[in-house]
């Protein structure tokens, strides 16, 4: 390779750089806006479902499922009473009837989700 050899290929390579560049800002670009039409669903979700708290919260664990591509993902909440955590929402499914939505309860304290419901 002689001077103007190199010199050639590093325009050609300062060119593609700059390409590579704004194709990796664009997919980031693309990637934020699917997240934030994701949490607008969501917000208009909120604003037109507070009365119906079962099928809010599956539209919630949806988009967030969606977010961040996983295959399932469950919801726990405190039912007061018992001190127990209950999925009333599991792996993102609603049944018909209220006492076959719970699928499983955990006391406070107990695993990985007991835990983070008795310290936050």
């Amino acid at each position: 390779f002689n001077a103007q050899d190199i010199s050639n290929v590093q325009f050609v390579l300062k060119f593609c750089a700059n390409m590579i560049s704004n194709t990796l800002a664009y997919h980031r670009e693309l990637t934020l806006k699917k997240q934030n039409e994701a949490l607008l669903n969501i917000a208009k979700n909120l604003f037109t479902r507070l009365n119906e708290r079962d099928i809010l919260l599956h539209a919630i664990m949806e988009e967030a499922r969606n977010l961040i591509k996983a295959e399932r993902c469950s919801l726990f909440l405190v039912k007061e009473e018992t001190q127990d955590l209950v999925a009333v929402v599991f792996d993102s499914e609603i049944s018909e009837k209220s006492n076959e939505r719970i699928k499983l309860r955990i006391p406070i304290g107990q695993g990985i989700a007991g835990y983070v419901a008795k310290t936050g």
